[in-house]
Order: C-alpha cells, then structure tokens, then sequence
C-alpha cells in the first residue's frame, strides 16, 4: 500500500508547532492532532519534531484555533478550556463547518458574557467533502 500523502489515497502529513493542537473528528470521535515540535521561532535550530499522517474520510472535520479561545474568560474567572472546546466539537463535529463555526461564535459570546477579548481569536474549520468534488 502506496503510505505517501495525496489526495488518491487521502492522506495527509502534518506538524503541531508548538501552539494548541487542532482537532480532527471523525466517524463521531475526536484526536488531538498533537504531534509535532516545540514553537517555532523560539529557538535557533528547530529540535527534532514528529510527523503525524491522518487518513482522511468524507465527513471528516479538522477544527484549528488560535490560543485566544483557551484565553477567553468568564465573569467569573473560568476560562474556555480545552474540555470545553472538545466537547463542543463532539457534539458538532457532524454539522457543515459553516454551522459549526455560527454556534461556536454564538456558544463564545454567550460563555464571555460581558467580559471582554483579552487575546484575538482564530478558528479555521474544514470539513472534508467528496475528494473529487469541487
């Protein structure tokens, strides 16, 4: 079996820099796209760093973001933890990322009440079609 990343065999190879790894759903569970190296750009020379290769489906969804999110903070001091963000995207990883992105956005500003953005936040959503479709 040919291993090497294309869109034949639906494969994909990527490196966690160091930030908050991103999530894949797929089939109605999660991973952390977690391997990697440490940020880049903290050092002189980049450490050794692992490869993670994923065998994308159709359905499948990766959900990126920035450490805003895990920053963000309510009136009462709790922050949107990484458990937060991992059950919201297990019980809406299924929708189209568009929905998703719309409730994620509503779920934020109702958790931050009237608090303010400490940080900017950035999420990137990609849900993953037929590979042939346009």
């Amino acid at each position: 079996m040919d291993l090497q990343p294309n869109l034949e065999n639906k494969l994909i190879n990527y490196v966690n820099a160091g930030h908050q790894p991103p999530f894949l759903y797929s089939e109605g569970k999660i991973q952390k796209l977690d391997q990697g190296t440490t940020i880049i750009g903290a050092f002189d020379e980049l450490p050794d760093f692992d490869k993670g290769t994923l065998s994308l489906k159709k359905g499948d969804m990766i959900f990126s973001f920035t450490d805003g999110l895990i920053d963000l903070k309510d009136d009462k001091g709790i922050y949107f933890e990484d458990d937060r963000i991992e059950k919201f995207v297990q019980n809406n990883g299924h929708l189209d990322a568009e929905m998703f992105n719309t409730l994620l956005v509503d779920e934020i500003e109702a958790f931050k009440g009237t608090e303010s953005y400490t940080d900017d936040i950035a999420i990137i959503t990609c849900k993953i079609k037929n590979f042939n479709e346009k």
